[in-house]
């Protein structure tokens, strides 16, 4: 029975009534560590009882950078179900699992695809009855893993399924600010933990037991390990510092500090096995015995760690630590040679890229060996749709690279896969390394693109335009390619900075730069010239139709800044339908790259579009006749609030046709001087987007007068 968690519990119980009623819930039960979130999600699997099927998936740290470690346990009794999903989502989950016809190498696992088939695959775990998924210890789940739960979570709607996540608090905690219903956990109160304490510790003096409280805080895992641990035969206990807690700051420590005690009195080999158990990535026995083999140890010598409640050998073959401060109890105490022991042990047993990982740890410098391995690795997660693991698997590789131009560029893929999954501020860390590190222009140009994306999207356009222009005038005019690219996305940062003094330094810079390359480089050097041609004539956007369709055409070589705004160049030069097209092109495209950074742009353009369209999406039709007088008398319709109806503007039916490039300004009679006005402040770069003041002006609606002494006639 948990003792102070009546209101916990009560929140739980009514979770898992609505999930009976086929209601989907989620639940982030969320704490410091000991604080009793575990204690919760056993007390629902015990409430749950026979009425559903319960999945445990544990988090451990060591598989952190397993890409979809963690869903693999989840879904994996489902697998066979795979052929009843479409066939993309099956594919995309077998490439995730490494089980594609290709091995896991050669195509690219699509994040939301994966996201989709957990969806579809959770209902398959218990088709017959509720199911309640437990995940202790969230925030060690693996980056991919996490995203493709939370993905299935958030659109669980009417099946019987419940779902609870026990993760600790900090700065990068999970599932923060993804929208799921949080359980904030607290210390028991003064009564539940005396109360604690008694039943722990028959006979333990008050005196004791008080100091005990008092230096717990409330925390129930440190209030039953102190009470185990202090020393009371003296009666003493209350005037005598606890020995374990005198210079630990806080309840886990005492906690951790005490576990500690406990591994020192065992022997050497249950010390062994406990290190190989904290070091490996997996629970399951059968894994790691070849490496306790290989130590020369046996299954029994955990026999001592069991008695002394520290871990669990389940009858399953599951080897289960009591807590996972116990874990980092037993890494603290290691010393450096039975780490290295046993990483070896792990590393000569386990699949090429969990290897891989206990390579790099025995590694005490450079070594070009494990770091090209560990850049096979990263690219095998790139290929999984893992790119927070491609990043951290080419920063370790960095890190073991002996040369610096070697450590310069695998620092440069690591920052360019944290701006694919939006870790923005690690992508920017990344890029800065770079810069101190080598002078190659290449691989500064790689890393200027990163920064720039970063400042971008992050909302300071000026400031990317300044970075992505000096990597351009690095990279002209050696290398081409590079040097248009990042000149094309300085050009779309800096039409983005606002009017302002430094948008006029950046559009001479861009001057320069394009000035200094031959006609016919392409239309990324046209696209340039055009856009600061418009910066000053707003209504020339004639030039840019050509332009936009070469780009489009060319699209798969355009960087992905520039590319996701071509629909917006459609929108300029006034063809709607192309610039809806290109939009969803290029969402699609980066969806399937697992490039989620950069998904925003192309989503709002997709939706201007549509809203400038018309498109079923994006109205509503009025449910009866009498709605649709009043929405006529108290607003606009849809195609007044439509840019082709404004007076005078150059995207009305007779003028809104893809503007050749040839095209002069509309004529005087169909070009009023309001109509050029209200274009053009809505247009103009460096100001925020709005309605012409025509367009919202409030229509006028005629008040029905009240006759005297008849108030029903109003």
């Amino acid at each position: 029975m948990l003792l102070g968690r009546g209101d916990e519990q009560a929140v739980i119980d009514a979770l898992l009534d609505e999930a009976r009623a086929g209601r989907a819930r989620s639940l982030v039960v969320r704490g410091e560590a000991g604080i009793g979130k575990s204690a919760l999600l056993g007390y629902a699997a015990e409430r749950a009882g026979g009425d559903f099927h319960v999945m445990h998936v544990t988090g451990v740290e060591s598989e952190a950078e397993l890409p979809y470690a963690s869903l693999h346990l989840i879904l994996g009794p489902a697998l066979g179900a795979l052929d009843l999903l479409p066939i993309l989502q099956a594919d995309a989950l077998r490439n995730a699992f490494g089980q594609g016809r290709t091995g896991g190498t050669g195509h690219s696992a699509d994040r939301f695809l994966v996201g989709l088939a957990c969806l579809s695959l959770l209902p398959e775990l218990s088709p017959r009855r509720p199911l309640l998924c437990l995940a202790d210890d969230a925030q060690w789940l693996d980056q991919a893993s996490a995203d493709a739960l939370l993905f299935a979570v958030r659109r669980l709607q009417t099946e019987q399924i419940a779902v609870l996540f026990a993760a600790r608090d900090g700065e990068h905690a999970f599932a923060h600010g993804a929208g799921l219903a949080e359980l904030p956990l607290t210390g028991l109160d003064r009564e539940a933990a005396e109360q604690l304490v008694a039943r722990n510790r028959h006979g333990l003096a008050l005196a004791v037991r008080d100091r005990v409280v008092e230096e717990s805080d409330g925390n129930p895992l440190a209030l039953i390990e102190l009470s185990r641990q202090v020393d009371d035969d003296s009666g003493l206990g209350a005037f005598l510092p606890l020995p374990f807690s005198l210079t630990a700051p806080t309840p886990v420590s005492r906690v951790q500090a005490a576990f500690q005690e406990r591994i020192r009195a065992l022997d050497t080999a249950a010390q062994r096995c406990l290190l190989v158990a904290a070091l490996a990535d997996s629970e399951d026995y059968g894994a790691i015995a070849p490496a306790v083999a290989a130590l020369g140890l046996r299954m029994i010598d955990f026999a001592p760690a069991e008695q002394a409640g520290l871990l669990r050998l389940t009858p399953d073959g599951t080897v289960r630590f009591r807590h996972p401060l116990v874990r980092s109890a037993v890494l603290a105490l290691a010393d450096v040679k039975h780490r290295m022991e046993v990483h070896q042990a792990l590393a000569a047993t386990l699949d090429a890229d969990a290897a891989v990982w206990h390579l790099a740890a025995t590694a005490v410098g450079p070594d070009d060996a494990i770091a090209t391995a560990m850049e096979d690795t990263a690219r095998r997660a790139g290929e999984r749709a893992a790119p927070a693991i491609k990043s951290a698997a080419f920063e370790r590789a960095a890190d073991l690279s002996a040369g610096s131009a070697s450590k310069a560029r695998r620092l440069a893929e690591a920052a360019t896969a944290a701006l694919d999954a939006g870790h923005l501020p690690r992508a920017r860390d990344l890029a800065v390394r770079v810069a101190r590190l080598t002078d190659d222009p290449m691989v500064l140009a790689r890393a200027a693109a990163v920064h720039g994306g970063v400042e971008f999207e992050t909302g300071v356009p000026h400031d990317a335009a300044r970075i992505y222009l000096d990597g351009a005038e690095q990279s002209l005019p050696e290398d081409l390619q590079t040097g248009l690219a990042l000149l094309g996305s300085g050009t779309l940062a800096a039409w983005y900075s606002g009017a302002r003094p430094e948008q006029d330094v950046l559009a001479e810079r861009v001057r320069v730069l394009s000035a200094g390359l031959p006609d016919g480089s392409g239309p990324l050097l046209d696209f340039c010239r055009g856009l600061m041609a418009l910066r000053a004539e707003p209504w020339r956007a004639g030039p840019l139709a050509g332009t936009v369709d070469a780009l489009e055409a060319g699209a798969g070589s355009v960087v992905p800044a520039v590319r996701g705004s071509i629909s917006g160049l459609f929108l300029m030069t006034g063809d709607r339908e192309a610039a809806l097209r290109s939009a969803r092109a290029v969402e699609s495209d980066f969806r399937r790259k697992g490039m989620a950074g950069l998904l925003v742009q192309p989503l709002l353009l997709s939706a201007m579009a549509s809203m400038h369209l018309g498109t079923p999406r994006t109205r509503r039709r009025p449910r009866r006749r009498r709605c649709a007088w009043r929405r006529r008398r108290t607003r606009p319709s849809a195609s007044a609030m439509s840019p082709r109806s404004w007076p005078g503007s150059p995207l009305s039916p007779e003028t809104s046709r893809p503007v050749s490039s040839g095209a002069a300004k509309p004529s005087p009679s169909r070009w009023t001087a309001t109509g050029r006005r209200s274009w053009a402040s809505s247009t103009t770069p460096g100001r925020p987007w709005r309605w012409p003041a025509d367009v919202l002006r409030k229509p006028r609606i005629s008040t029905p007068r009240r006759r005297p002494g008849r108030p029903d006639t109003a």
